[in-house]
């Protein structure tokens, strides 16, 4: 117990004892000033003021001369104290989150760690909180964190750091860096229908007069995110891929050879992006619509993200039964509001499909479809109880072939 507390403790029971026995009228005196001025202090000295607590923090986070090890150590105190819903807004309204999205760029891989996991701590099921972060810059921040994070992590991979100890802690730090950037980046957004949707298009905004995105998405190897060719008649160009889902695409890409942990966060939030339940619908109707109206442009991007980024990952002997499973379902709502995007243009019938699914998409679907047959026929084998769990999946997978079925009906 703490000390003053006890003292307090023990304070009350020698005073209650000492007045009444309760058989007998109360003998109780006012308290001596000496003995209140002791009790005042002790119970003010077990009273920590968050508030003041978090405002000293803050200012510590701006002190340039302090080495990486105090700010680290700052660092973990202020994410701490953010566990607090109410400290997380009082936070963004001492101007923290500001640094902490400075901090997101700092040489120093666990201050940029740090600074992306006390993001995803303060606005956690938070509306306001996500609001004060997205005002701050957070969800541009932490998208250029993903994209250079992705970029390190291909670059300290096990094959490209040559099995040595140097390499591997670099690999194991950037790993954790993408990890907790991507956190960070699913509670900014989660629940959040404006920032959802910024996240998905990347700001782009197709009744908006600037043809310039907010998110400037690049690659693992610094190549902007693919964009359609403009419109015929003279309209700004659209991303052939919305752009949040281009973003994750680069960074699974990049981080393959790390732990299921990594890849299945990436998974995770690509299928919130794809099927917020209410919110992303609308958000990507919108968008597919645009790209599907749009003259010149083609919607099969996101089936050729499909048949390049994912189906060769399910094609691989050794990928996790469950990470395969999670990717098929990714997969199949990707294909559907691809075809769906597809069979809704304007100027195109189904009988124009093929002129607008090249032939390599149409083998890369070829191969999806044959790894969800694959996945089907060995669900056919697991117990009960293991199929159980798996029905949603497995429901996903067939709705999946049933996807590319159709796309390889008009295409063939």
């Amino acid at each position: 117990m703490d000390p003053g507390l006890n003292a307090v403790f023990q304070w009350i029971i020698k005073e209650t004892a000492s007045k009444s026995d309760g058989t007998e009228p109360s003998k109780f005196s006012a308290m001596p000033e000496d003995e209140k001025k002791w009790l005042l202090e002790a119970i003010q000295s077990m009273t920590v003021d968050e508030a003041a607590e978090l405002k000293k923090a803050v200012a510590a986070l701006d002190d340039k001369d302090a080495s990486v090890e105090d700010l680290v150590a700052n660092m973990e105190g202020v994410r701490d104290m953010c566990d607090n819903l109410d400290m997380a807004l009082v936070l963004g309204k001492l101007g923290g989150m500001v640094r902490l999205v400075e901090l997101t760029r700092h040489e120093d891989s666990r201050v940029r760690t740090l600074a992306a996991d006390t993001i995803g701590v303060s606005v956690q099921n938070d509306a306001p909180a996500q609001q004060s972060a997205a005002a701050a810059g957070a969800l541009q921040a932490l998208v250029r964190m993903v994209n250079d994070t992705a970029t390190r992590c291909a670059e300290t991979s096990p094959e490209a750091s040559s099995g040595s100890p140097v390499g591997a802690a670099a690999a194991d730090n950037a790993a954790e860096e993408l990890n907790k950037a991507l956190l960070a980046l699913a509670s900014l957004v989660r629940g959040n229908d404006g920032l959802t949707a910024s996240l998905v298009s990347g700001g782009y905004n197709p009744a908006a007069s600037s043809d310039t995105p907010m998110l400037m998405l690049a690659g693992p190897a610094g190549a902007a995110a693919p964009v359609a060719p403009a419109a015929a008649s003279g309209a700004a160009a659209v991303p052939t891929l919305p752009a949040g889902p281009q973003l994750l695409a680069n960074a699974f890409s990049a981080c393959g050879a790390l732990s299921t942990k990594v890849q299945t966060r990436i998974l995770f939030l690509l299928q919130y992006l794809l099927e917020g339940p209410g919110r992303l619908q609308a958000a990507a109707s919108s968008h597919f619509g645009s790209l599907a109206s749009a003259e010149g442009t083609s919607a099969h991007g996101l089936v050729r993200h499909c048949a390049r980024e994912i189906s060769p990952v399910l094609l691989q002997e050794d990928a996790p039964p469950y990470l395969l499973l999670r990717l098929l379902t990714v997969g199949h709502h990707l294909a559907r509001a691809a075809l769906e995007a597809v069979l809704t243009r304007k100027s195109a019938a189904v009988a124009d499909l093929p002129e607008h699914l090249p032939c390599d998409d149409a083998e890369g679907l070829e191969a999806m479809r044959t790894a969800a047959d694959s996945v089907l026929e060995a669900a056919k084998g697991l117990s009960t109880d293991r199929a159980a769990c798996l029905e949603e999946e497995v429901a996903a997978a067939r709705s999946l072939v049933s996807a590319v079925d159709s796309f390889l009906k008009v295409a063939h």
